[in-house]
């Protein structure tokens, strides 16, 4: 939040705030607005908060990893400070465990200034609607889960004597009077309770969620309401089919009438800045979003909330060792917030669809993200602010982690080298702790700086840590990988996503048209690259201050001079240019930052391979089964033997791998796990897994080169003013990468 009354904000106001890269406080200053990751390094620096007398946290039911950690910190201080005052808010606070976790501290309830909202669930839309669902419909149950089917087989015999056998189903019951719910006969009707039987809450029924707009607009009841409806939706695959269903609709498709919007992070700018906008009396604007909707937006006009009761949660799965992002029921604090956002101005109406009975069976709270996430920058940062061991001091937890998770995430941290037995941080790890981004990408940036290469990889590292600046229409899916294809580097990701970067800065210091020109032609997010470029900087002044890059310091710095004068703008010159020497040198930091995400590239025939037939796509073997390149990946129809390494593994409606880059062996061999040399055989193992017909004395030089790097960068990590740049091992390991795509 950032305060702007009263002229504060400036550096002598009494009021600022601090975001991860930016700062707008002064010696004046008495009040500090600031993430909860700003607090968290400030403790690193003075642990006690020495200068600090109130810590106020805001919306602390949604549990971050980053605000649970917080709190563990705050209930130690607290034992330390008794003059220490903190305050803990949220308008869906339990807070009875909360005070509880504070030595049963005291709670104050302050009635919030809302209008009521009348909220209708799935029976009361059915009962005013009179909607009907069809036996066949997508979102009915199978006839089988709903009564006793009895079955049996029977041989037909066709002309000419053939005999076919084919299995028979029927009921005595008839599934039009079926009443499986508890509803009130008295309230609902037999046609209501049917539908409510028979209907798949497993699914989001668009078919209900277009009956509801037009009860909106024809019923007595609401038809005089104005205002705009929101409707919330798990992804933007949900959002797309619906956005699609209504603008093929011609009771919604007149824009006189009705104006449908798009809320989702990967749609552009103008498409969402719609939104915010009243429009004129008599057309209804409608809003389909995701859960950002609920806190993080305020819709000032919302009248009518369509709450599908779903939403799509990050979640890790301890098994396979892979991000999940699982479509899941919500909880009745989120429903609560979701209800909310209809009384903001007037009195409102929400409708839920889902039952009354599943809103009364579902959790209270949200799962905390601490108990579904991986721990390695959480565990990183305990170590580095000598908290002790990571297990012993996440077990005071408001809702602790299970112990092998936070296993895992420590033997992540061993095999990257950031510490060492006994829960130590090493050099590297002391550094990574500094760098506000996961611990893969802050050891790419490292050895970035190492090799020469760290503009590059700082781009690809920034939008790692923030999200694609490409953007998906509605409706132009195809035109976006066909432009995605067009800029397509090498058979990487991570490059490509550079060269779009680079282009769009070329664009930009010609002129502000043809910037605008560039990215619409690539469906490039102006706003995300504006991001990614502004985390770039600070990332290589991180990287500066820690005494790496130094020699990126002096155009960062002229950078600045130049935006502060007459152009406004930085110099394209700023950027690398991609020839085939910084290209395995990106490649091979890629390699080092993350390992062991790799896979061994297959092959699979297309759904369509009847119309295409020559496509393939692209399928992989990971360390924990087989996943398929994500569709977005400039790689998914890949054709080439050898191994990806891939930033995350995701499971949505299959396994997919996110963000691949394929490499050749060098790289592996430098830069991945540990190398078998079996001398007979003349075969390298890395890892057991990855396999290489060669002399054995190549993985000799290897395991040589390899000891010499870590020699370098450990005086290097504990001497950070040492100049490694131009080292003769350094340009060594570089010519030898280079030879290897010569050859």
């Amino acid at each position: 939040m950032i305060i702007r009354s009263r002229n504060e904000g400036g550096i002598n106001s009494l009021c600022g705030y601090q975001i991860r890269f930016e700062s707008k406080t002064g010696p004046n200053t008495r009040l500090t607005y600031c993430t909860t990751g700003v607090l968290l390094r400030k403790l690193q620096l003075d642990a006690s908060l020495q200068h600090v007398t109130h810590v106020i946290v805001d919306e602390v039911h949604e549990r971050s990893v980053q605000s649970d950690f917080l709190l563990i910190i705050l209930q130690q201080l607290l034992k330390q400070r008794s003059d220490l005052k903190v305050i803990l808010m949220s308008a869906t606070l339990d807070a009875q465990k909360f005070s509880s976790y504070f030595d049963h501290c005291p709670v104050i309830n302050i009635p919030g200034r809302t209008f009521p909202v009348e909220v209708y669930h799935v029976e009361d839309i059915v009962e005013m609607t009179g909607y009907i669902i069809d036996e066949d419909s997508q979102y009915s149950l199978k006839q089988s889960e709903l009564v006793q089917e009895e079955s049996t087989s029977l041989n037909i015999t066709e002309r000419g004597g053939n005999q076919t056998q084919v299995d028979v189903f029927w009921t005595k019951d008839d599934i039009s009077t079926i009443d499986l719910t508890n509803l009130s006969v008295d309230d609902y009707s037999m046609k209501t309770r049917n539908s409510i039987t028979r209907m798949n809450m497993r699914r989001i029924n668009m078919d209900l969620i277009v009956e509801s707009l037009l009860y909106i607009e024809k019923s007595d009841q609401f038809k005089d309401m104005k205002g705009a409806v929101l409707i919330f939706l798990p992804g933007l695959s949900d959002i797309t089919e619906l956005y699609e269903l209504l603008n093929s609709d011609r009771r919604f498709s007149d824009h006189n009438r009705c104006r449908i919007i798009a809320l989702h992070s990967v749609l552009s700018s103008s498409d969402q800045s719609e939104a915010f906008t009243i429009p004129p009396d008599g057309v209804r604007k409608i809003v389909l979003s995701t859960n950002i909707a609920e806190t993080g937006i305020t819709i000032p006009d919302v009248v009518f909330v369509i709450d599908t009761g779903k939403v799509k949660e990050n979640r890790y799965i301890e098994t396979s060792q892979m991000n999940c992002l699982e479509e899941v029921f919500i909880s009745k604090a989120n429903c609560k917030q979701r209800q909310g956002r209809a009384g903001r101005v007037q009195n409102g109406v929400c409708f839920r669809l889902f039952t009354k009975q599943m809103y009364n069976d579902m959790k209270p709270y949200t799962v905390p993200e601490l108990l579904r996430v991986p721990l390695e920058e959480l565990c990183l940062h305990i170590m580095k602010c000598n908290y002790g061991k990571p297990e012993v001091f996440l077990s005071s937890a408001l809702d602790p982690p299970q112990s092998q998770v936070i296993n895992r995430a420590m033997s992540l941290l061993y095999q990257i080298g950031a510490c060492i037995e006994g829960e130590i941080l090493t050099p590297l790890g002391q550094h990574l702790a500094t760098l506000p981004v996961h611990v893969r990408i802050g050891k790419m940036l490292i050895y970035a700086a190492v090799f020469g290469c760290v503009e590059p990889v700082a781009v690809i590292a920034a939008s790692m840590t923030d999200k694609s600046p490409f953007i998906v229409p509605i409706g132009k899916l195809d035109a976006v990988n066909n432009a995605k294809q067009s800029l397509a580097l090498s058979a990487s990701d991570h490059l490509t996503l550079y060269k779009a970067y680079n282009g769009w800065k070329l664009a930009q210091s010609q002129s502000r048209s043809a910037e605008m020109s560039y990215c619409q032609k690539n469906f490039l997010k102006r706003n995300t690259l504006l991001e990614i470029d502004n985390v770039k900087s600070d990332l290589l002044k991180l990287l500066s201050n820690i005494g790496f890059c130094t020699t990126q310091k002096k155009q960062y710095a002229q950078s600045e001079i130049e935006k502060d004068g007459v152009l406004l703008i930085t110099k394209h010159k700023n950027t690398t240019e991609l020839d085939s020497k910084t290209i395995a040198k990106v490649k091979a930091v890629l390699t080092a930052g993350l390992y062991p995400n790799i896979a061994k590239v297959t092959y699979e025939a297309p759904v369509d391979a009847a119309v295409n037939p020559d496509q393939k796509v692209c399928v992989t073997e990971t360390q924990q089964g087989p996943a398929h390149v994500h569709p977005s990946s400039v790689n998914r129809n890949l054709q080439a033997n050898g191994w990806l390494v891939f930033h995350e593994k995701v499971k949505s409606s299959r396994v997919y791998l996110r963000d691949t880059t394929l490499v050749s062996p060098y790289p592996l061999l430098m830069f991945g796990g540990e190398i078998h040399v079996q001398h007979t055989e003349q075969l390298l193992n890395v890892d057991d897994r990855i396999k290489y017909k060669s002399y054995a004395r190549t993985g000799v030089i290897f395991k040589e080169l390899r000891k010499l790097l870590n020699d370098l960068l450990a005086r290097k990590l504990e001497e950070p003013t040492l100049h490694i740049e131009g080292d003769s091992l350094v340009l060594l390991i570089e010519e030898l990468l280079t030879s290897e795509r010569k050859r």
